[in-house]
């Protein structure tokens, strides 16, 4: 038997970041969805939830796919995640011009669509203590624990406001 020496394997060139997959996966999905090919434009749509998960624009878009397709429940759903994750932003938003009362408004109708928004979760908890509501802040990241036990920011500062050494990490 005569030993062939495997060839190396030629590197293949680095992937494109998540950004610019999701962008093309996009535009193949808005393709198939203006062609009428649903199922293909509903697949396409699946993929780009891989790259981009919380992109409301992706949300919103494929929202009435799902409804035309029939699949009502799940389309109210990306219509309501679209709406959440816009309410998010639109609390950073607030947060920057100094309106942290609109800014807590704003979560808390972000987390009545969408409970586990870890991005609403943090950004309520952080508004909250810039209001001093330390016992706000403190059961919202509960909350987060609960759904992340390993969030070691979330753990560290609950415990630094039950103590009360407010510090500013």
């Amino acid at each position: 038997a005569v030993k062939v020496k495997a060839r190396a394997k030629t590197p293949e060139p680095p992937a494109p970041g998540n950004k610019q997959l999701a962008a093309s996966c996009l535009v193949k999905f808005r393709e198939e969805f203006l062609k009428d090919n649903l199922g293909t434009a509903l697949a396409a749509s699946g993929d780009c939830l891989k790259f981009a998960p919380s992109d409301p624009l992706l949300a919103a878009e494929r929202a009435p796919l799902l409804v035309r397709l029939g699949r009502y429940e799940e389309g109210v759903k990306e219509y309501e995640r679209a709406a959440a994750l816009c309410r998010v932003k639109a609390a950073e938003t607030w947060i920057k011009l100094g309106k942290h009362d609109k800014a807590l408004a704003q979560y808390r109708l972000a987390l009545k669509t969408e409970p586990r928004d870890m991005n609403a979760l943090k950004g309520l908890a952080a508004a909250l203590e810039a209001r001093s509501d330390f016992s706000g802040a403190i059961g919202t990241y509960e909350t987060i624990l609960k759904l992340e036990p390993g969030n070691e920011k979330a753990r560290v500062r609950k415990e630094e406001l039950r103590s009360g050494s407010l510090t500013s990490a």
